[in-house]
């Protein structure tokens, strides 16, 4: 049985400041261990589940953060960005039987974590089909239209209810939510217990699982945070400029618009 798992950084217990996500940041060493020790905690859940293969993808990022060296011998890593719309998914297929995310966070918009954003802080929200999007929903679309069920998440309280009511059968765990510029957090020695057991529950599932269909069109549109950068956008091909700071797209097809992500978000 083969699993992947992406991890990001905001989501983890306790993180509450950017210094703390921040590679060049002296906080940022305590909260790399806590990252990588999650992931840990989900690779046991899934090869005690019966996963064989299990390949991490960091996400968060520059996508060179966790302590490797810790990894065991069945763990394939993930690092850096290819440049592909489907990067989140870097060397998937249909040979996967399942895919986790582990520290996901709110989407740019939301009050829920100080650190909330979608993709980038350039932008002030992403909306598909009308409702805000976050970087659970696009990346859980991905996963879908590649044809791999999405089991597991783990990440603050919001997080948590996007995945379930993306999809009721997604094993969630929440461990912290925000209050203004602060946030309120399990331990991350609890985390990891939950997050063992969440993914290892999630894997032995997952016969029963059932992943909903993908929408049959998509219409996004996307408030950037300087009017500028609506501009430069609107000339992507097929997007146009609704308003000073916002641009619209549609597709039928979902690699459309990730493919259009690609090139209207700047990198962070």
């Amino acid at each position: 049985m083969k699993i992947y798992i992406a991890v990001d950084m905001e989501g983890i217990a306790g993180v509450s400041h950017w210094d703390e996500v921040d590679k060049d940041k002296p906080d940022y060493a305590e909260f790399q261990d806590i990252m990588t020790r999650d992931v840990l905690a989900a690779v046991e859940g899934a090869k005690k589940a019966g996963a064989s293969e299990i390949w991490v993808r960091d996400a968060h990022w520059s996508a060179r953060n966790l302590r490797i060296i810790d990894f065991p011998p069945y763990v394939r890593i993930v690092r850096g960005w290819s440049g592909s719309p489907t990067e989140i998914c870097e060397g998937m297929d249909k040979t996967f039987d399942a895919f986790a995310f582990i520290g996901y966070h709110s989407p740019a918009g939301s009050n829920t974590h100080p650190l909330a954003h979608t993709n980038t802080e350039v932008l002030a929200e992403i909306r598909i089909n009308g409702e805000r999007s976050s970087e659970f929903l696009q990346d859980a679309m991905t996963v879908e239209y590649l044809g791999v069920p999405l089991v597991f998440t783990s990440g603050d309280t919001e997080t948590c209810a996007i995945a379930k009511s993306y999809n009721p059968q997604i094993e969630t765990v929440d461990v912290l939510y925000g209050v203004g510029n602060s946030v309120i957090s399990i331990a991350p020695s609890l985390s990891q217990q939950r997050i063992e057991a969440g993914m290892k529950k999630a894997v032995r599932g997952l016969k029963k699982f059932k992943t909903p269909p993908l929408p049959d069109h998509f219409a996004v549109e996307i408030d950037y945070v300087n009017p500028a950068h609506a501009f430069q956008s609107g000339w992507y091909p097929g997007a146009r400029q609704i308003s000073e700071r916002t641009i619209a797209f549609d597709s039928d097809d979902y690699f459309e618009v990730l493919r259009f992500f690609k090139f209207v978000i700047p990198a962070p």
